[in-house]
């Protein structure tokens, strides 16, 4: 019921934005409005491999310190959770490299691409 409520809200503020940018801009047309939504996908990746990073090092750290942990007491804190925690934070900081290796295996290396500085996917 929550996600259901979260995924209806994202929904009814990204079209509220969006009818907001179409106001605010006086005579812009429909393309004019989908440049400027896709002139912003740079930065929206910038967030996500930033959150991969950040997330990543945050639960690797927290795989470590469930190590001591379980060091400490082990019948209170099982190996598993120690491990996966680790792995997960492995696994959000190797993330963006994995998406970007995807990319070029898939399109090949010439092919336009979006990375974590800034793609070129949305230029002519």
């Amino acid at each position: 019921m929550r996600i259901k409520f979260f995924l209806t809200s994202i929904v009814l503020w990204s079209v509220g934005g969006i009818l907001m940018f179409a106001q605010a801009g006086g005579e812009q047309t429909l393309g004019d409005l989908a440049e400027t939504a896709t002139s912003s996908v740079a930065q929206i990746i910038d967030l996500i491999v930033a959150l991969c990073y950040v997330s990543g090092i945050g639960f690797a750290s927290a795989g470590v310190l469930k190590f001591k942990q379980h060091k400490d007491n082990p019948a209170q804190v099982t190996l598993g959770h120690c491990f996966m925690l680790l792995f997960i934070g492995i696994g959000l900081v190797w993330l963006p490299t994995m998406i970007e290796a995807t990319g070029v295996t898939v399109f090949g290396t010439g092919a336009k691409t979006g990375t974590s500085i800034g793609g070129d996917i949305f230029e002519p």
